[in-house]
């Protein structure tokens, strides 16, 4: 990998410069590696895992690293597009699967929490819902009785410092 070019100097020796330079880690022997995250040149495996430890690097290069105008290149170009797809992807993939589907916040609400979300507003709290593939919205038995305009709230109390081990206790019908 590396590039040389040979000069004849007067005592007819031949000198070989690397397109890399001198290791970075040992500093003995030409470099012919480059770590793709923080681009330290290496000139063996060993050198490769002590750097790797030393700057607690994984050798992952990060695609989202900013890239300057005048150094952006065709592989960079094909790099994003190569990111871009793959978000694309991924929301698609988000959206065909049925329980990923329904995690957007703003999505119309059934019409029994839009009357729970109202009726406690209108008391003061701010009700938020988890969406519905969460365990805790499934467990959540808190209700609106519209007909007598009362909220029947579930409540977990829960004391972390009690001794020896956290304690928690569930009120599943608590009246307002």
């Amino acid at each position: 990998m590396s590039c040389s070019s040979s000069d004849s100097d007067s005592d007819g020796e031949k000198q070989t410069f690397s397109r890399l330079g001198e290791c970075e880690v040992c500093g003995a022997t030409e470099a012919k590696y480059t770590c793709p995250r923080c681009e330290v040149k290496t000139c063996s495996l060993k050198c490769v895992v002590i750097h790797k430890k030393e700057l607690e690097c994984d050798g992952i290069r990060d695609r989202t690293k900013f890239v300057r105008k005048k150094d952006f290149s065709d592989t960079d170009l094909l790099s994003d597009y190569r990111l871009l797809e793959e978000c694309a992807r991924f929301v698609y993939g988000v959206k065909r699967d049925e329980k990923k589907r329904f995690t957007r916040i703003d999505k119309d609400l059934p019409i029994h929490l839009y009357k729970l979300k109202m009726a406690a507003r209108k008391r003061g709290v701010a009700l938020q819902f988890l969406a519905q593939n969460f365990t805790r919205h499934a467990v959540n038995t808190t209700r609106y009785m519209y007909k007598s305009n009362v909220i029947h709230w579930r409540v977990e109390w829960l004391f972390p410092n009690a001794e020896p081990d956290a304690v928690k206790f569930v009120d599943e019908r608590w009246v307002e």
